[in-house]
């Protein structure tokens, strides 16, 4: 071995590091290959404020502590536990001046996963306020740091290498060492995502609207093999504050999931994560009115300049408002929305130049009291996005928000979530610290909850935290043209990310078109037979999750619709039996190939190849109007169809 460096190992893999820092081994026992990067590169730095890297100088270990000492006079402690199967680096103290970020552990491997998945290399971090490069699973950069700005006391990680065929078994010793309550632990989440029996249903984001609706709406679900159901916020119940919005209250809404339950529906709760809802007229979010929770998110602050009576619509303000943004909307971070004491006030425009003030203002908005304000009040812009109004980060509010989703899936016996819009958090905290309110708001409701929920919530990549709740992952909005493309686009991300981190993959949300809509066919490209082959091949050839979104209810206006029905029951019926082998499977997935589904002679199905020849016919002219095709299968007769374009032949082209 070499003198000059420190070892640590596990029953299936040795990893060294100079005693000047540098990563020089990340060696696979079994056959002595080292698998580290040819970028050999340190394994730890201090990042200042001012984005300037301090590495190490030298490296000391007195088991079980690494005292690192980097340039002006840095130094960090960190604690390496050597476990059968793994290792674990906590940090346990920093000193020697302010610093951005302490990457307390950077490690790249070069391992092609595509050609060899065999041994593989995971980073897992260990408590809310460590970052991770990647989520956990088939890594490259296995790489932990921690931010003051987050807090880094406890941080820490622990490094796998080790059979693919165990590692599954590793992560889940690995989070067995991590307390309850510390980070987000369920019986289908993480590395026991690929144990819940029913991550690969299909569902649909609506539902029945009324308790007598419940069982023709689940007869048309069932059309289209569709098993479960995303109750959305917003119709049946309010986002924040939880408050059942059905005719019947409670009771209704309790018998509606019941009954589901008593016809073989799963049931998610679909929420916005931890925003509140406050913009309809009579919403009556206990948050918003009659007086503001103290912990609502505030975007831009100023002073009062002058005492304002019940009548004022011009509200000064000492502060410059140059800055301050005044164009609204669903994905604009900030909202028309004052707060002075109790009362909130909309306003229309912004003076930008001496005397600063918001104008044409709506006293009392959203339910508040009308009252006079004393100058020098604080006047406070209310923090938005996605037209919902946030809360300040680690606020109380955001916490109790956690807790009222936990507890109304427990009041109503939910079987998963949906946690929509919580790729809005970085409103919070800007988007270097996105990842860690995330994972934070998630182990906050995980803590209270008693059963253990399907899991899924949207975007993902760079919030490698959610991991340690997901059960699925991949949720896409519906595209309206380019199915094909759009579904090997989505493949490809979901081997990207949900395959190689053992998370249930996911297709979806598709819309069926037609929808009704009197635009028929403008801007949604109709879907036809092939398409629905193509989307329902892909999904059973990846064991993916599949989403429907509600039109397809419209199967009975729409004969069309009502076309596909038999198509899509009979992949959904032969994916859930897991009826073809690895081997067809792999064939089907491939990008680009086109297969149907036929029965034989025998009453058995097999995939059979198929091929799509498109041309555009622009006139009538001779030689712009002829194709040829090649048919490269047997003697057959050519199915053809006949298309409108979407735009008419240029008006001027015969002049």
């Amino acid at each position: 071995m070499y003198k000059n460096t420190i070892f640590f190992e596990t029953n299936y893999l040795r990893y060294g590091i100079t005693k000047d820092g540098i990563n020089t081994e990340f060696t696979q026992k079994s056959t002595c290959k080292n698998l580290l990067s040819s970028n050999n590169d340190y394994f730890s730095k201090i990042v200042l404020n001012e984005e300037r890297e301090l590495h190490p100088l030298t490296v000391k270990y007195d088991a079980p502590y690494l005292t690192v000492s980097y340039e002006n006079g840095y130094n960090a402690v960190i604690k390496v536990t050597e476990h059968s199967n793994y290792l674990t680096f906590a940090l346990e103290s920093v000193k020697g001046g302010e610093f951005r970020s302490i990457v307390f552990l950077q490690i790249e491997v070069n391992i092609d996963y595509k050609v060899d998945s065999s041994f593989v290399a995971t980073c897992m971090g260990m408590t809310l306020n460590t970052s991770m490069q990647e989520y956990p699973g088939r890594n490259s950069f296995l790489r932990c740091e921690a931010f003051p700005h987050i807090g880094i006391d406890g941080v820490k990680c622990a490094i796998i290498g080790a059979p693919e065929t165990i590692l599954n078994a590793i992560m889940r010793e690995v989070l067995d060492e991590i307390p309850d309550g510390t980070m987000p632990k369920a019986a289908y989440s993480g590395p026991y995502a690929v144990d819940c029996p029913d991550a690969t249903r299909t569902y649909t984001i609506g539902g029945a609207s009324r308790l007598e609706d419940v069982d023709e709406y689940v007869n048309d679900m069932k059309q289209f093999g569709i098993t479960q159901v995303h109750m959305h916020q917003g119709s049946l119940y309010r986002q924040g504050d939880f408050k059942v919005l059905c005719t019947k209250g409670d009771s209704e809404l309790r018998a509606m999931i019941k009954r589901y339950h008593e016809l073989g529906i799963q049931v998610m709760l679909h929420s916005y994560t931890f925003f509140v809802d406050a913009w309809n007229k009579d919403i009556g979010n206990k948050y918003i009115a009659p007086v503001p929770h103290k912990d609502l998110g505030v975007c831009a602050r100023f002073t009062l300049n002058e005492d304002i009576d019940c009548k004022t619509d011009v509200i000064k303000v000492a502060e410059s408002t140059v800055g301050v943004k005044d164009v609204f909307g669903y994905l604009e971070p900030a909202s028309p929305i004052l707060w002075i004491d109790d009362e909130l006030i909309r306003f229309k425009t912004i003076t930008k130049n001496e005397p600063f003030s918001f104008n044409g203002c709506e006293r009392g908005a959203l339910g508040t009291k009308i009252s006079e304000h004393k100058k020098g009040a604080e006047v406070r812009q209310l923090n938005s996005y996605f037209g919902y109004i946030a809360p300040e980060k680690n606020s109380e509010l955001f916490y109790e928000i956690a807790r009222n989703t936990a507890d109304f899936y427990n009041k109503f016996d939910f079987d998963g979530f949906y946690l929509d819009a919580i790729d809005g958090v970085f409103v919070l905290d800007g988007n270097e610290f996105s990842w860690y309110h995330a994972v934070t708001f998630i182990n906050e409701m995980f803590k209270y909850l008693k059963k253990p929920p399907i899991f899924n919530c949207c975007y993902g990549p760079q919030y490698p935290g959610q991991w340690y709740a997901r059960t699925r992952m991949g949720a896409f909005d519906s595209a309206s043209r380019g199915y094909r493309d759009f579904t090997d686009a989505h493949s490809a991300f979901n081997e990207k990310f949900a395959e190689r981190m053992y998370l249930i993959g996911e297709h979806g949300w598709w819309a069926l078109y037609p929808p009704v809509n009197e635009r028929l066919g403008w801007q949604n490209k109709i879907m036809h037979d092939e398409d629905i082959d193509y989307i329902c091949s892909k999904v059973l050839a990846t064991d993916a999750c599949h989403c429907w979104h509600g039109g397809f209810i419209n199967y009975k206006k729409i004969p069309k619709l009502a076309s596909y029905r038999d198509k899509i029951m009979l992949y959904t019926k032969l994916k859930e039996s897991n009826y073809f082998s690895k081997d067809v499977k792999a064939q089907v997935r491939k990008p680009s190939s086109e297969f149907d589904i036929v029965e034989t002679d025998e009453g058995t199905y097999r995939f059979r190849h198929t091929h799509t020849d498109r041309h555009r016919i622009e006139s009538f002219e001779e030689r712009r109007n002829i194709f040829t095709v090649f048919n490269r299968f047997y003697e057959q007769q050519p199915k053809i169809r006949i298309e409108a374009l979407y735009t008419e032949e240029n008006f001027h082209y015969h002049n």
